[in-house]
């Protein structure tokens, strides 16, 4: 097995039998798609623990520690079911080829692969929490910045609509102000024509009768 892969021996075992007993059945059924849910509940994921293997295989500490008592102990699976006696054995064995390896030493490699999954979760939380902000707060931002310049164009809607309403109601008005004008006009312009008619058959008839009596006055008198 690589180097880079111990970490990965130690915790694939264990979350793929996991992941396993936690697997619906398969079926025949269709996936059907559907909308994401509203939070989704955490779970083991398995490239996840693979990286996370690496980091800690980049960074696996020098000596025997945590790291071999545990692939030792996992080596002993098939002979011995109980968790403890299988460390105790692969403790007793290691320490055996490398007597400084200490109970302490292997407590305080924990602890520092401890610290290491840390680090690098407020890594992966600080990467997330910027992606969350490019793509979810910036884009509800936006969306919130839209839905109120929906609401003002709606307020200036209804200003334009209560506007366009005074404006009909002046047309209705003016309108019904030209309609009395023209009517008012119509019957000024009758009365009108009927007294220039009148003036005009009472001039002529003034002008006729003058006319008549000079013609009269032009033949009789001398």
């Amino acid at each position: 097995m690589a180097f880079k892969d111990k970490f990965k021996s130690i915790f694939l075992t264990e979350v793929e039998e996991k992941e396993t007993e936690s697997l619906p059945h398969p079926s025949n059924s269709p996936v059907v798609n559907t909308l994401p849910r509203v939070a989704a509940s955490g779970e083991v994921n398995q490239k996840m623990v693979d990286a996370l293997c690496e980091v800690l295989d980049e960074k696996n500490l020098e000596g025997p520690d945590y790291l071999e008592i545990k692939q030792a102990s996992e080596a002993l699976k098939s002979v011995l079911s109980d968790p403890a006696q299988r460390f105790q054995v692969a403790f007793a064995s290691m320490k055996a080829n490398f007597p400084k390896l200490t109970k302490q030493v292997i407590l305080n490699s924990i602890d520092a692969y401890i610290k290491f999954l840390e680090e690098e979760r407020q890594q992966g939380k600080f990467s997330l929490n910027n992606k969350r902000k490019k793509e979810i707060d910036d884009k509800e931002q936006l969306a919130s910045k839209s839905k109120n310049e929906i609401t003002e164009w709606q307020l200036e809607i209804e200003r334009l609509k209560k506007q366009i309403e005074e404006i009909n109601a002046k047309i209705n008005a003016k309108q019904t102000e030209i309609l009395t004008v023209q009517s008012q006009t119509s019957e000024t312009k009758i009365s009108l024509d009927k007294q220039e008619n009148d003036f005009d058959k009472s001039v002529d008839y003034m002008i006729n009768q003058l006319t008549t009596d000079k013609n009269l006055l032009n033949s009789i008198l001398q």
